[in-house]
């Protein structure tokens, strides 16, 4: 571990990250030490190497030691500029010379709830330790630090420091709480959703004590987390790992407490046809989710139904509201193209439309389930006749216009290119019809 470790931090490519951090450990003072903190240290530990930004923070220290130190470090050219963000409490944004990752340098602080909100809390920075930090942090897998330090020589060099366990927790693939799971949940109930979303990202479980709160207070916690905040952690959540998801969600019925509006449209028991890899993008999330829904209604839903849907989307804040419900629409009209006249033609406007990727991603993995016809192979295709053209052949651009511009693209798929013939062939069948003429 620590050589993981120790090629992770002194990498060459950190190098002008350890030259900060050794000067800014020399300028610190005696009481003091910085440390790296959070989801990064965590995920190092887990050889997880996807980018993630560097959190620092400083403990036993006040804003002023810290703020006369960063203007030092920017004068001695060890750090290219700084700037304070934050009102509750100090944190500085930092940029060093030749390095592109982006920097937070914190200080150390401790939380005390005020309400049920995640931004009711007295925030206290001013001389708190790394210990007393920790304490407020949500699972003993955050809660690990990476403390920095010179040797006699001025040498930099860290040592891990576990206040909580959480190396073993990290070892056995466990959420659990730091301190009082129930308390840690009320601060921030959004902690909940962090849980599953942690679990379904990154394969954990969720320590008994934890899942009992969760089991038990979850009713009463979550409606007080805004929709934003819940929908962003459910579409992660489920973007990991869909089958999963649900079945976690199902457990403590967190999708009908979190959308109590849309419990009649999400699946009622775990769907053992959804996929367990990692969706390509956020916004086959809650297409993929209501899919079962579908199923129940037997891929009849009226228009109605359709806006009934959109509405109670945009009301919890789910995004892509009105695409979720084209793609579900598009599905539909995809599965049941062979029941009109112009399938390959239907086929064709519905993968080429601004939804036809996800369209054609939900086909293809629920084909055999909903037993939906195989795709026609389109190859080649003939350019296509534009509606002006057939509004020249004195067709009026009326209510079936759509239906006579599909018409005619079927037949260019079946082999007819003859301008004339098409003409001909679309006005006898529209004559016979009395359709648009």
């Amino acid at each position: 571990m620590e050589k993981l470790l120790r090629n992770t931090l002194f990498s060459e490519t950190k190098r002008p990250l350890r030259q900060f951090l050794k000067q800014l450990c020399l300028k610190l003072p005696k009481e003091s030490s910085v440390y790296m903190v959070g989801g990064l240290v965590r995920d190092i530990l887990l050889n997880i190497t996807e980018g993630k930004d560097i959190d620092l923070m400083v403990d036993l220290c006040s804003a002023e030691d810290i703020i006369n130190i960063l203007i030092a470090l920017k004068k001695s050219n060890y750090l290219q500029s700084f700037q304070k963000v934050g009102k509750s409490f100090p944190v500085f944004k930092i940029k060093i010379y030749q390095f592109d990752e982006d920097i937070d340098l914190a200080l150390a602080r401790t939380e005390v709830s005020t309400g049920p909100g995640h931004t009711d809390f007295e925030i206290d920075a001013e001389r708190i330790s790394a210990r007393q930090d920790g304490e407020r942090r949500d699972f003993t897998v955050n809660a690990l630090f990476i403390k920095f330090f010179t040797s006699d020589k001025h040498i930099l060099d860290f040592e891990l420091i576990d206040y909580f366990n959480g190396l073993e927790d990290l070892k056995n693939r466990k959420i659990r709480a730091v301190g009082d799971s129930l308390l840690r949940m009320k601060e921030d109930p959004l902690r909940i959703l962090r849980a599953y979303r942690f679990c379904n990202q990154k394969n954990f479980t969720i320590d008994r004590r934890l899942f009992e709160v969760i089991r038990n207070n979850a009713s009463k916690l979550l409606p007080s987390i805004s929709f934003d905040r819940v929908q962003a952690e459910v579409i992660k959540t489920v973007q990991a790992n869909p089958r999963k998801a649900i079945q976690d969600y199902l457990e403590c019925d967190i999708l009908n407490i979190c959308f109590p509006e849309l419990s009649c449209f999400f699946p009622q028991q775990t769907p053992n046809f959804f996929p367990t890899n990692k969706l390509k993008s956020d916004k086959q999330a809650f297409p993929l989710l209501l899919c079962p829904w579908l199923e129940l209604k037997a891929f009849k839903v009226t228009f109605e139904e359709f806006k009934v849907l959109e509405k109670r989307l945009k009301h919890f804040h789910i995004p892509y509201a009105k695409e979720i419900k084209a793609i579900l629409s598009g599905l539909i009209r995809l599965g049941n193209r062979y029941k009109t006249n112009y399938p390959d033609a239907l086929q064709e406007k519905i993968l080429t439309s601004h939804c036809g990727e996800e369209i054609f991603w939900l086909y293809t993995q629920f084909q055999r389930r909903f037993q939906f016809p195989p795709f026609s192979d389109l190859l080649n295709l003939p350019e296509k006749i534009d509606g002006r053209t057939i509004i020249q052949w004195g067709i009026k651009a009326e209510s079936c216009f759509e239906d006579v511009v599909m018409r005619v693209r079927q037949f260019q798929i079946d082999g007819i290119s003859d301008i004339a013939e098409l003409r001909n062939k679309i006005l006898m069948e529209l004559s016979l019809s009395g359709d648009c003429v």
